[in-house]
C-alpha cells in the first residue's frame, strides 16, 4: 500500500504546479509593468534587476511548460529569483523608493509552492538576509518602517505556516479516504483506472512486464444468505487482508473492484512469479478457514483470473483488464482446471 500516501502527495504537487504557473505569469506581468517605472524614476540598477527578474520568470515558465524543468527545479529557480529580486530592491531602495513591502511576497510565494516545512525555511532565511541588508544600509531606512515590515513579515509567515500545515494534512487525508474502500482498506474502483494506466505507461517506458489479476469470492451470495451481511463484511475484509499480505511488493496495487470482486495490478513481474502469486492468493484464502457450508470443502474460496503481458505491444491497460476478466470467467466455469486463452490469460479456482 505504498501508493496510499502518494495519492495525497500527487494532489499536492498538482496544486503547487498550478500555483507556480500562475505565479510565473504574475511575476512576468509585474516585471513588465514595474521596469518602465523604475526607468522613468531614473534608478538604473533597479531597472536592470527588475528586467532580469522578468526574463527569469519567462524562461522558467517556458522550460516548465515544455517539461524541460521538473517541478522541484522550477520552484527553486522561481523562489531564488523572487528572493534575489526582493533583496536587491531592499539594498538599492530607500525611504523615497521603498521596496520593503515587496518582502511580504516571499512568505506567500514560498508556502504555496513548496509546503510549510521548506516554505518556513525559505522565509526565515530571506528575513535574515533582509535584516542583514537593513543593518548594512541603516541610514537609508527608518526604524519605524523596518519594525513594521518585520512584524508584518513574521505575522504573515506564522499565519501561512499554520494554515498550510493544516491544509496539507487535510489534503492527504481526504485523498486517502476518497480512494480507499472503507470496509477492506484497499483502493477502490475509482482509483483503478488512473493507477492501472499509470502503471501501464511506466511499464511500457521501462519495457517491463505487467500482470493484472481479477479475483472473485466463490458463491458469496449464498454466504451472505446463510450467514448474514455482517459475516459477509468480515469475510470480505479477511479476503482483502490475504490478498494484501500476498501482494507485498511496492509495485503491487490492490483494489476492491466491486461487491466481492478484487483486482490486483503488478508491474515488473515475470510470468513465473505472477503464477506463484495467484497460487498464493488462492491457497491463502482457503487456508484462512472461513466456514462456508456451500463452498469447496466447507470453506470460503476464491477464483483468480490473470492476464500477464511480457511485452506491452499493441495493447493497453483496459485490454489487459478485460483479458483478466475473461480468465476469471473461465476459472469460474472450469472449476479447478487451468485454462489458457489466446491473450495469455490464465484462470484459477
Amino acid at each position: 500500500m505504498n501508493e496510499a500516501t502518494d495519492i495525497g502527495e500527487r494532489n499536492l504537487l498538482e496544486f503547487r504546479a498550478n500555483v507556480l504557473g500562475l505565479y510565473l505569469l504574475i511575476g512576468s506581468a509585474v516585471s513588465v509593468l514595474i521596469t518602465p517605472l523604475y526607468f522613468y524614476v531614473g534608478i538604473n540598477l533597479l531597472t536592470a534587476a527588475c528586467a532580469v527578474y522578468g526574463m527569469c520568470m519567462v524562461l522558467v515558465a517556458v522550460l516548465f511548460r515544455r517539461g524541460s524543468l521538473g517541478l522541484q527545479a522550477a520552484t527553486d529557480m522561481f523562489l531564488l529569483a523572487t528572493v534575489s529580486a526582493c533583496m536587491c530592491g531592499l539594498y538599492l531602495g530607500d525611504e523615497l523608493v521603498d521596496n520593503k513591502s515587496w518582502q511580504l511576497v516571499i512568505p506567500v510565494a514560498a508556502f504555496t509552492v513548496v509546503g510549510w516545512r521548506k516554505g518556513l525555511l525559505w522565509c526565515l532565511c530571506a528575513l535574515g538576509v533582509a535584516l542583514a541588508i537593513i543593518v548594512l544600509r541603516w541610514p537609508r531606512h527608518e526604524m519605524l518602517s523596518v519594525l513594521a515590515m518585520t512584524l508584518a513579515y513574521l505575522t504573515i509567515t506564522a499565519g501561512l505556516c499554520a494554515f498550510n500545515r493544516h491544509n496539507e494534512t487535510n489534503i492527504r487525508t481526504i485523498a486517502r479516504l476518497s480512494h480507499t474502500d472503507p470496509l477492506t482498506g484497499v483502493y477502490n474502483r475509482q482509483l483503478l483506472e488512473e493507477l492501472s494506466n499509470s502503471e501501464f505507461k511506466r511499464s511500457l517506458r521501462a519495457e517491463e512486464p505487467l500482470a493484472i489479476y481479477m479475483l472473485d469470492i466463490d458463491h458469496f451470495k449464498k454466504f451472505n444468505d446463510r450467514y448474514g451481511h455482517v459475516a459477509g463484511d468480515s469475510a470480505l475484509a479477511a479476503v482483502a487482508t490475504v490478498i494484501r499480505n500476498s501482494a507485498r511488493r511496492a509495485s503491487d496495487l490492490v483494489f476492491r473492484y466491486g461487491g466481492e470482486e478484487f483486482c490486483v495490478v503488478c508491474s515488473a513481474i515475470e510470468e513465473k512469479d505472477a503464477l506463484t502469486l495467484a497460487d498464493a492468493i488462492v491457497e491463502g484464502v482457503r487456508a484462512a478457514g472461513i466456514v462456508h457450508a456451500d463452498g469447496e470443502n466447507g470453506v470460503l474460496t476464491i477464483s483468480v483470473g490473470l492476464s500477464h503481458q511480457a511485452r506491452l505491444v499493441d495493447t493497453d491497460a483496459q485490454r489487459i483488464l478485460e483479458s483478466a476478466d475473461v480468465a476469471l470467467y473461465q476459472a469460474k466455469q472450469s472449476g479447478s482446471e487451468l485454462r489458457r486463452a489466446e491473450s495469455a490469460s490464465r484462470g484459477w479456482r
